[in-house]
């Protein structure tokens, strides 16, 4: 009788042991499946960190009014009046356009020897006030009255309806109300001077021309050299390949007559100071001289209707 409750208790402390040791190994099966994969989820996907390092950067031209420059990526850079901005950025989460660091490396136009200097615009953030942080990365930037600006949006922490733009002053790193995008932004594209023979060089030889100049290397274009702009500036035209390109600086900079006639002589044939620029009405083949931005513009105005 006493062996039979003896193997009785033993077959249940064997039970208990048995669906412990069980449950054990159901949940390390659980914890070496799941957790591999959130590891790698979050690594591959979860975090992304986006950094533009630049290859080179130089001004030249009239009064060094245009930036040559190369970087690492697209869209992570910006042309101002007296700086060249790059940004870095890292996102949390899938699909995240809301950084949790952002920093500008911020380059001296006029003094490319130094070194750039680092803003952490998340940091001053903090200071400027705690109740927003960032809704989008910058978007971006403007000169205005000899000062650079870099624009962001915040979002209220607590109301994300309540958003609005804010502006970086790169020079004195204070954050300030933004002008508005029409206020800022680029009326004329300064590189492209659609419908006339200086258009036709600069796309016959694989450049792309419009807000900034550009090499379009899959093109099958002129290999010659027979253009001022490729006997006096060999060395971009070697490395005008993939993100590299040609810029104008804002402000004063920006002047659409003097970056007219800059084009007329990068474009003409060597041995000839400036191109004879011809307008030719598409519709009618009526062909113009242009000797001015002005003349273009006003040439343009007139025959837009059926361009």
């Amino acid at each position: 009788m006493n062996r039979m409750k003896y193997l009785k208790s033993l077959s249940f402390r064997t039970k208990a042991i048995v669906s412990l040791i069980l449950l054990a190994l159901f949940a390390s099966s659980v914890y070496s499946y799941a957790w591999p994969k959130y590891v790698q989820w979050k690594e591959d996907h979860e975090v992304q960190i986006v950094k533009t390092k630049v290859e080179r950067i130089e001004t030249f031209g009239s009064q060094n009014r245009y930036v040559f420059y190369k970087t690492s990526r697209p869209n992570g850079s910006y042309v101002l009046s007296n700086h060249f901005v790059t940004k870095n950025a890292k996102f949390v989460g899938r699909g995240s356009n809301q950084p949790v660091e952002l920093s500008f490396d911020v380059y001296d136009l006029n003094h490319l020897k130094n070194p750039p200097k680092k803003i952490d615009v998340v940091k001053l953030l903090q200071t400027y006030d705690q109740r927003y942080k960032l809704d989008f990365q910058a978007r971006r930037g403007y000169s205005d009255n000899g000062r650079d600006y870099m624009v962001f949006s915040l979002v209220n922490k607590e109301n994300d309806k309540d958003k609005k733009e804010v502006a970086l002053d790169l020079e004195s790193e204070k954050i300030m109300q933004a002008l508005s995008e029409d206020k800022t932004e680029t009326k004329w594209v300064p590189f492209s001077f659609s419908y006339t023979n200086l258009d036709d060089i600069t796309t016959e030889y694989g450049f792309i021309s419009y807000y900034y100049l550009a090499y379009n290397e899959d093109d099958d274009g002129r290999k010659d050299t027979n253009l001022n702009f490729l006997k006096e500036y060999p060395n971009y035209y070697k490395d005008m390949k993939g993100l590299a390109r040609v810029e104008v600086r804002q402000g004063e900079y920006n002047n659409p007559e003097a970056i007219f006639q800059d084009l007329r002589h990068w474009f003409a044939p060597v041995g000839q100071d400036k191109l004879d620029v011809i307008a030719t009405d598409p519709k009618t083949n009526e062909q113009t001289p242009i000797n001015t931005y002005q003349e273009y513009k006003e040439w343009y105005e007139t025959h837009r209707d059926h361009l």
